[in-house]
């Protein structure tokens, strides 16, 4: 698909995307909550973030959450109280640019935004349940017949085929569960079944061939971070893959697993640090040796670029973004430059695809 000359090219994704043409240049953009920005950076070679013309851009009141969608546009969850989604156009140069009609109104206490695997959809879980949009040729969103649909969320992670729906759900207290949704041509949303966990579930991804699901969790009650592993059938159904990894006064934040499938990363606020773990070949989670790694002030966002060489990190304390180069055996080396500079309280970082 890609000739071997281009794959030097890297580039970073939180979502997932399809790959593109590896020609273009690799944009990164990170929210800024404290200062209401969005920064752009430009992917080196060797994995170093250089600001965008124009950067860093107006982003709205408290910007939260970014997602890109086929590297033409960015989507941003910005508000208090009231809430909205900016869109950008994604210039040749990692430019921005307002999309016509934006920002689109949304649903109240949204959290997170997702864009299925074929770009046709934005799901936006929420407090008021999980509100679906169609994305336009021109980047506009328009919400879907149904939207949004009963379920309170506040991750939800699709899987490469843009079949299923994984939504976790927790009160703090009692109720800890997955619920797994058939996304329906029209992008409606269609429960299918739930399942229950041990602890609070909080972040969640699927592994990039659909074979596995794996969820942070958080008990308030004993202060134990986990990240449990599912087998998914065919059919959406979710099959528990041995106990839970767990290390007490960790507090999980943000999960990535890399697009060849062979490790996960998750970011520990509590502690500053950064989790590695091997993907076996039955999906269960083997300890990275030397993991746990360390990060700047309060790791928020992880993300891995398509080709599974750099790993990035968001610093919400320390207004930087951490860089890593992914060894064979999946530990991290800070990359030179790193950490680099952003805005006050980043979170969110949305990347290009290949």
């Amino acid at each position: 698909m890609k000739s071997s000359a281009f794959r030097v090219l890297l580039t970073l994704t939180i979502a997932f995307i399809g790959l593109a043409s590896s020609a273009r240049a690799q944009f990164a953009y990170v929210t800024n909550w404290a200062d209401n920005t969005l920064w752009g950076y430009s992917i080196a070679t060797n994995g170093a973030l250089t600001p965008v013309p124009g950067s860093p851009y107006p982003a709205g009141f408290e910007p939260t959450q970014a997602v890109v969608d086929q590297n033409k546009f960015v989507y941003v969850l910005t508000g208090n109280g009231v809430m909205t989604i900016e869109g950008y156009s994604i210039a040749p140069d990692g430019a921005l640019t307002a999309i016509p009609g934006s920002p689109f109104p949304t649903v109240l206490t949204p959290f997170s935004l997702t864009v299925d695997p074929g770009a046709q959809f934005l799901f936006v879980p929420s407090g008021a349940g999980i509100a679906v949009y169609s994305i336009g040729s021109n980047g506009a969103l328009t919400p879907v017949s149904g939207s949004p649909f009963n379920a309170r969320a506040v991750y939800l992670a699709i899987d490469p085929s843009g079949t299923f729906a994984f939504v976790p759900y927790g009160d703090g207290a009692s109720v800890h569960a997955i619920w797994v949704y058939q996304i329906e041509s029209t992008g409606a949303l269609a429960p299918l079944s739930h399942y229950s966990t041990a602890r609070g579930p909080g972040n969640i991804a699927v592994d990039p061939n659909g074979k596995f699901l794996y969820v942070t969790g958080f008990s308030i009650k004993t202060r134990v971070g986990s990240v449990s592993a599912f087998r998914i059938t065919s059919r959406g159904a979710l099959k528990p893959l041995g106990s839970p990894l767990k290390e007490r006064g960790d507090m999980p934040a943000a999960i990535a697993v890399d697009p060849i499938g062979k490790f996960v990363y998750v970011t520990n606020q509590n502690k500053n640090t950064v989790s590695g773990y091997e993907i076996v070949l039955s999906g269960e989670l083997k300890p990275i040796p030397n993991s746990p790694f360390a990060t700047g002030d309060v790791p928020a966002a992880a993300a891995i670029d398509p080709t599974g060489q750099f790993l990035y990190v968001t610093n919400y304390t320390a207004a930087t973004v951490s860089g890593y180069t992914i060894g064979s055996n999946g530990g991290l080396t800070a990359m030179p430059g790193s950490p680099f500079t952003t805005g006050n309280s980043p979170g969110s970082m949305a990347i290009t695809a290949q």
